[in-house]
């Protein structure tokens, strides 16, 4: 009998240690995720409040690998932020967009996680590039999110100015007597064809997708009457919205601070009763995976204070953009990272694009 009570008690034992082992960056929920650092602290947050040593980052000067051509909006916001970031050393920006920036991603992964000199600034679509096997680089677990920017500004759902549509449940309506009728205008594999799967997930109601390019293109195709329908960002969408050349039916995340009269009229897709698109274009900073929590915490405090400055602010509105930094520490960046992973994953499978 002791010897079946002591089996008994190795087996209860092996059973409570492999439930305890179950996480991983690929979480549904993004709960409890274990980011993938050489961490000797339990606790969140930076180094000010988290009880680790403090980091001597950066050793050396650190550059921010943007994949994204110069003169566009993450570049500009990049090159904004470096002016705040001298404060804590030597930056410099480098636009990389070889191989769809995956040449980039590739540099910064066999970076030294010891010093962490150069790092991606990037927006959310390094996500959808990896579900979409443009790069095979785990986002969060062969490199890590440490910072996320999300944008204060939404997508829009847009159609021609001679549209029949006035409101969005006008388009909704006739898609659902119609399904499969309206031409939805989508760069196939980007973060806007996540927002329109989301878009029509929401909405309940089926569209063609028509492939096109950037917005600009899309805005084209849109005023030439050669698509229905399409997501357009902020900037843009306000510019032909208020000109006249375009309607905008509503906003796909919120409403944003910045908006003209005529555009912060536009009702947001909660306020028109459906479920708001749950992600969000965030610009990003990653750093090699393997750094110790210190050198994380003190890559997050060095970017939220150039984020935070009221010079960058001013700076980013002026422009037309806005970003903020509302998370604490960079864990709460990565657990943030792991959640919208796994919606973009969940969409691009609904798409059939993974």
């Amino acid at each position: 009998m002791k010897k079946w009570f002591a089996l008994l008690l190795t087996l209860a034992m092996i059973l409570s240690l492999t439930a305890c082992g179950g996480n991983s960056g690929d979480s549904s929920d993004g709960e409890d995720s274990a980011p993938p650092a050489n961490s000797d602290s339990e606790d969140s947050g930076s180094s000010a409040d988290s009880g680790s040593e403090a980091s001597d980052w950066p050793q050396s000067a650190v550059t921010l690998t943007v994949s994204a051509g110069a003169g566009g909006g993450t570049d500009i916001c990049a090159r904004i932020l470096l002016e705040r970031l001298s404060d804590y050393g030597n930056f410099v920006v480098q636009n990389d967009t070889d191989g769809g920036g995956a040449v980039g991603w590739e540099r910064v992964k066999a970076g030294d996680p010891e010093t962490c000199s150069e790092v991606i600034f990037y927006n959310t679509g390094l996500y959808v590039s990896y579900v979409t096997g443009l790069t095979g680089i785990h986002p969060t677990e062969e490199l890590v999110p440490v910072v996320c920017l999300p944008t204060g500004a939404s997508q829009y759902i847009c159609v021609p100015k001679d549209s029949p549509f006035d409101t969005i449940q006008d388009l909704v309506d006739y898609a659902k007597e119609n399904p499969g009728k309206l031409q939805c205008g989508v760069e196939l594999g980007s973060l806007s064809h996540v927002y329109l799967g989301l878009c029509q997930q929401s909405l309940g109601i089926d569209w063609t997708y028509v492939s096109t390019g950037s917005d600009n293109d899309r805005i084209t195709l849109l005023m030439g009457n050669n698509i229905d329908v399409t997501t357009i960002n902020q900037a843009t969408a306000q510019n032909y919205y208020d000109s006249g050349d375009i309607k905008v039916l509503a906003a796909e995340q919120g409403r944003s601070d910045i908006l003209g009269e005529k555009m912060a009229a536009v009702p947001t897709l909660e306020e028109a009763g459906f479920e708001k698109v749950n992600v969000n274009t965030e610009l990003i900073v990653w750093a090699p995976a393997g750094a110790d929590d210190a050198t994380y915490a003190a890559i997050f405090d060095a970017f939220k204070a150039a984020i935070d400055d009221e010079g960058t602010q001013s700076k980013l509105k002026e422009g037309g953009s806005e970003y903020y930094c509302p998370f604490n520490s960079w864990k709460e960046c990565y657990d943030n990272s792991v959640k919208n992973l796994a919606t973009i994953t969940q969409t691009c499978q609904a798409l059939g694009l993974c």
